[in-house]
């Protein structure tokens, strides 16, 4: 691109040239030389521009499937991270909700989401196999879902905009990761000095729902951006499914008991 702009600079160099030699020159085999001169150049800037279009239009179509591609990886870390949070909202709920969102960003808005999530016993059991305490099974997902996020700023730096750049990175050294991750920290210094936790409540809290609803806001913000840039729009859903699968009625399985 840049000898492509050197090129222009030179053409429009000889063609302001080629001009003054033809309007101020006296002899008329200078003045033609100069009229079929400025006929050269013309027809050269024509072909250049088309040169100059058509590398342009290749790098942009370029540009956007990588960007596609970068998308596709971005999204898998991150419905990773929002499944973490709809398993947390399913373990903690008294009931099922009632109106049933299928799409992750209008679940996450609902204020039963909020006030459940706060109640999850983190030292209970999570809904995986082998099996295994929420604490470290969420520790062991958010280890895998900031090495992905890593890996993507990594891999695609060179095709991203500072702005996506700059959350992909928020997100991976968000409050909120921060804070959900801390339990294994928590639970290994409980057991150094002897402590026994009755509950481990890590989401508990209007401050820590803060940070939840700011990470939350980034993502979306985040996958919003991208479609924007390669023209396309699909928003992260999940099965309703998921809800009829040993779903306790009165009390979810995580929820700490009062």
């Amino acid at each position: 691109m840049k000898i492509l702009r050197w090129s222009y600079l030179l053409i429009g160099l000889i063609f302001v040239a080629a001009i003054g030699f033809y309007f101020f020159s006296i002899k008329v085999e200078f003045k033609n030389f100069s009229l079929n001169l400025i006929t050269e150049i013309i027809g050269i800037f024509i072909t250049v521009f088309l040169i100059d279009s058509a590398i342009r239009l290749r790098d942009k179509k370029e540009k956007n499937e990588i960007l596609k591609n970068a998308l596709i990886q971005l999204k898998r870390p991150i419905q990773c991270q929002l499944n973490i949070l709809l398993q947390i909202y399913k373990a903690s709920c008294i009931q099922k909700p009632i109106d049933l969102k299928t799409n992750y960003k209008e679940l996450f808005e609902t204020d039963d989401f909020y006030n459940s999530i706060q109640y999850l016993d983190f030292k209970k059991q999570a809904p995986v196999s082998p099996k295994t305490d929420w604490v470290h099974f969420v520790s062991f997902e958010e280890e895998n879902i900031k090495k992905s996020l890593d890996m993507i700023l990594d891999k695609y730096a060179f095709v991203l905009d500072s702005r996506m750049i700059k959350d992909i990175d928020w997100i991976t050294n968000s409050t909120f990761i921060f804070i959900i991750s801390s339990g294994k920290a928590l639970h290994n210094s409980d057991i150094d000095m002897g402590f026994e936790r009755k509950h481990l409540n890590l989401l508990a809290g209007e401050q820590t729902v803060d940070y939840i609803k700011e990470f939350l806001n980034r993502v979306f913000n985040l996958i919003n951006y991208f479609e924007e840039q390669i023209k396309e729009k699909k928003e992260l859903h999940y099965d309703t499914g998921f809800w009829n699968d040993n779903f306790a009625p009165k009390i979810a399985s995580g929820r700490i008991e009062l």
